[in-house]
């Protein structure tokens, strides 16, 4: 019994964390880059572009068939469908989010809004693995779904203040 409830606490943990992750990009590409285009000197117009940055979205509906059907040739052999897929999307999210912070917003207008549609795309891909992945562990350690998704929302929110008010904090804080 000891050992089972170790193991789903575990399991309640990563959950928590999952909602981290899905939370985390969500609100920084919708109110704190905002915030960050404003300050550097973009108009309201351009900034009002970069909210078609959060479209994918309201389409994630239609990335898990893919997700369940299609396998990524050398991560499904070593990790399986959902986490080579996490993986992917984890992967190609942190480059799109690095090559946002390394291009020059303000001169390269097309980049930066190229850079912050991929952040939108892969986090909307990994809100869909992150969300199927949750319902399997649930079912495999026999959780209830209601516990499980209240972490994940709890999760999602931490993730949703670290992105918006945290790294406005630092910002302000520790930034030039």
């Amino acid at each position: 019994l000891k050992n089972k409830i170790n193991k789903n606490i575990y399991v309640l943990f990563f959950i928590f964390f999952f909602g981290i992750m899905s939370g985390l990009p969500f609100l920084l590409i919708l109110s704190t880059l905002n915030l960050w285009l404003l300050e550097i000197g973009f108009d309201k117009i351009q900034i009002g572009f970069f909210s078609l940055a959060t479209i994918p979205y309201s389409f994630k509906f239609l990335f898990g068939p893919y997700i369940d059907y299609v396998k990524i040739p050398f991560l499904f052999f070593f990790f399986g469908q959902k986490r080579s897929w996490l993986i992917l999307s984890q992967t190609l999210l942190i480059f799109s989010i690095l090559f946002l912070s390394l291009n020059n917003s303000y001169d390269n207008f097309f980049y930066s809004f190229f850079f912050v549609f991929l952040i939108g795309f892969f986090s909307a891909m990994q809100d869909v693995i992150l969300e199927a992945y949750k319902i399997e562990l649930l079912k495999i350690y026999k959780i209830e779904f209601g516990f499980g998704s209240m972490l994940f929302v709890l999760g999602y929110r931490f993730g949703m203040l670290i992105s918006g008010p945290g790294a406005l904090y630092f910002s302000f804080c520790y930034g030039s």
